[in-house]
């Protein structure tokens, strides 16, 4: 048995979901409407909402090992961030930052008709989260943070320049594959849904956000870096 198999066992043995439904929000921008897609597990009455969002080039899919193994207890959200997956582009370029994707956040869980959401952020989705929760009457109760934290250094800033937008160039066969081990997840830590350390990171993830006696005393858990 896995380990994310045994933190689904901390909440009995109820039928996770074969497959998310594939839905959409149409959302404002300064100029005009866009639908930001999301992937919903578990059972959509369900009012323990767990929203998990992905790191700077990443798809809300990245989450679907995690999200199915905790629908039995959740019903997990995992929107594709405007301007990524099956999301719409933004009409302007310059609309891509923390406040639209924080209005489009605000817009999402207005839609799923709750009041309050537990967070999974994994590096961007972690700073979305962040500004979320630090609003006044904000739905955010309890939030996990993968591979990211309040400051982003400007070291950091032109790491990410480096090959935000770039394709990688790959050689042989072998090279390819090793690529693709590096360079499979956001490299601000962004796949939580993968093998061995990555299964790891996620199992961390869920007893953080599942466990009470997890918690900071400000409500805030953190998990380390994912890699």
């Amino acid at each position: 048995m896995g380990v994310i198999d045994k933190v689904a066992g901390w909440f009995g043995r109820a039928r996770v979901s074969e497959q998310p439904r594939l839905l959409h929000v149409q959302c404002a921008n300064p100029k005009g409407l866009h639908r930001m897609a999301y992937a919903e597990w578990g059972e959509p009455d369900n009012p323990r909402v767990l929203v998990c969002v992905h790191g700077l080039t990443r798809v809300g899919r990245d989450f679907d090992f995690l999200a199915q193994r905790l629908s039995a207890h959740y019903r997990v959200v995992c929107p594709d961030v405007v301007g990524r997956g099956r999301s719409d582009w933004l009409p302007d370029a310059a609309g891509y930052g923390v406040p639209q994707y924080v209005g489009d956040m605000v817009t999402l869980i207005a839609r799923l008709g709750v009041e309050q959401v537990h967070w999974f952020g994994t590096s961007m989705g972690g700073l979305i989260g962040m500004a979320l929760a630090a609003l006044p009457q904000t739905p955010v109760t309890r939030m996990v943070l993968n591979d990211v934290g309040p400051v982003v250094t400007a070291v950091s800033l032109r790491r990410i320049a480096e090959y935000v937008g770039k394709a990688p160039k790959l050689g042989a066969r072998g090279q390819g594959l090793g690529a693709r081990g590096r360079h499979g997840r956001d490299r601000q830590g962004g796949g939580v849904v993968r093998a061995g350390a990555g299964e790891r990171t996620a199992a961390a993830a869920a007893r953080a956000v599942c466990q009470p006696e997890g918690a900071a005393p400000d409500g805030l858990c953190r998990v380390g870096r994912s890699g």
